[in-house]
């Protein structure tokens, strides 16, 4: 299959196409998929293996190999109004990460189907350059993501974590935590508070 979108439809087409001599075109006239979205942002498309990523007008959205349409921007729509400036696949960490041009990254690990967001990130462009991700600011910096370093260029950065709600049940929905017990890995020197 082709993707083609625009932006509010999308079309499927198939063949191979012409040969290096421009003979035996086999493609077929584009099929209209049934949805009512399209891309808005062209470089907000991304293919990883669910299937395609992309932006429209009313959030992202996961265009599957089936060639469904899953609305998987529910947990990011306060960001809809950000324009994304790249789109990017971080295999080694199940990452797709979207830009933005207002200096939020939007990251969404397609393995546990958990979207994160990322400050400072405003830049023009990214790749994955040497397997690792790297992305051009807007003040003609070039960063390059280090899996070894807990550092936002040499400067420090805190990290915040949102548990769900803790459900109370039982007697008049009436409970005590005890104890709390935080589950982690060690990487670097840093102050947890909690």
């Amino acid at each position: 299959y082709f993707i083609l979108f625009k932006n509010s439809r999308i079309y499927a087409l198939t063949g191979n196409g012409p040969n290096d001599l421009g003979q035996n075109n086999d493609y077929n006239q584009p099929t209209r998929l049934p949805f009512d979205v399209g891309c808005s942002e062209p470089n907000s498309v991304v293919s990883m293996s669910l299937g395609i990523m992309f932006k429209s007008k009313k959030g992202i959205y996961l265009l599957t190999r089936q060639l469904e349409l899953n609305y998987i921007g529910a947990d990011v729509e306060a960001y809809n109004s950000q324009q994304i400036m790249s789109a990017d696949v971080i295999p080694q960490n199940n990452l797709v990460l979207f830009t933005c041009a207002e200096g939020l990254a939007l990251g969404y690990d397609y393995t546990v189907n958990q979207w994160t967001t990322w400050t400072n990130h405003n830049g023009f462009d990214a790749t994955i350059w040497k397997g690792e991700f790297t992305y051009l600011r807007t003040n003609g910096q070039v960063f390059k993501r280090n899996a070894t370093k807990y550092k936002d260029g040499e400067q420090k950065y805190s990290l915040k974590i949102v548990t769900s709600w803790i459900k109370l049940n039982g007697i008049q929905n009436f409970q005590r935590i005890k104890r709390a017990i935080v589950l982690g890995d060690y990487y670097s020197q840093h102050i947890m508070r909690m």
